[in-house]
């Protein structure tokens, strides 16, 4: 059985090459932490709950840019190239938000229905 300091220890970032649909290229992802999933899911309202519009529109493209690293694991951007992301094709974005998703822990299953109600409203 695995002890906690072996655990605590053990398991942090992952790395996935993934080779784009579109072009062939090659892209590595990291997983989040979930300090940094927590983080991510907070920044989507205010401090009084509510949706901030304008992020919840760029739910595909925050995520690849927390996610999306060089050969050496360092972010490859920054939340200031989300808006060029959402100029992109809108498939590309949503294969690799999805892939981004999955390696980090974000599960499909998320109750996410209070966002989504607020951002409706």
């Amino acid at each position: 059985m695995i002890s906690r300091d072996a655990f605590l220890s053990k398991f942090g970032r992952r790395y996935k090459t993934l080779t784009l649909p579109i072009s062939g290229d090659e892209l590595r992802i990291r997983n989040l932490t979930g300090r940094e999933m927590q983080e991510f899911r907070a920044s989507l309202v205010d401090k009084a709950g509510k949706v901030i519009r304008a992020r919840w529109d760029t739910q595909d493209e925050l995520p690849i840019a927390r996610c999306v690293v060089d050969a050496d694991g360092r972010p490859m951007f920054t939340e200031a190239d989300v808006d060029a992301m959402a100029e992109m094709d809108g498939g590309l974005i949503e294969w690799l938000a999805k892939q981004c998703k999955d390696w980090t822990g974000f599960r499909a299953d998320n109750d996410w229905s209070p966002i989504v109600d607020a951002a409706k409203n």
